[in-house]
């Protein structure tokens, strides 16, 4: 029978006594959770050596839950889950709105669309290229020539 563990991302100071408890609970024949909490950490998040991180605007981190591509609010993904994230690459689900600009983009409704964030390439630790794709319409962006401006 083998035991399954998941780490989130944990400061370094932290990172011994998670390894205490795993591994005590490993021993014992137990499946554990370790867990931590804070900006771009997730229940799938991983040291980097292991899982790539993503760098947008002044985030570095696991799995933001929102990404903005516009200073104008635009083009802002909100509400972003990750199903995966390996070392190969993320793929996240989130809402994002679609001004009509009818009659003019401050005074027009915002249509609300499911987006997909997919996130690959990785180099030196991080991912390279992001996908977005939403209402029918793909945009794939390179690190550093073209990328989102802000995550959180």
């Amino acid at each position: 029978m083998s035991t399954r563990t998941r780490l989130r991302s944990r400061p370094a100071a932290t990172w011994n006594t998670a390894s205490a408890v795993i591994l005590a609970a490993a021993a014992a024949g137990g499946g554990v959770s370790a867990c931590a909490s804070g900006p771009g950490t997730s229940p799938r998040s991983r040291p980097a050596s292991v899982r790539p991180l993503v760098t947008i605007g002044k985030f570095t981190g696991w799995a933001p839950s929102q990404i903005d591509f516009s200073a104008d609010g635009g083009n802002v993904v909100t509400g972003i889950r990750w199903s995966s994230w390996t070392t190969a690459g993320a793929t996240g689900r989130g809402k994002s709105g679609i001004e009509s600009c009818v009659p003019n983009c401050a005074a027009g409704k915002v249509a609300t669309v499911p987006a997909t964030i997919t996130l690959s390439a990785p180099r030196d630790g991080r991912f390279t290229m992001l996908t977005e794709t939403r209402a029918g319409q793909t945009m794939t962006l390179r690190y550093p020539s073209s990328w989102p401006l802000a995550a959180s």
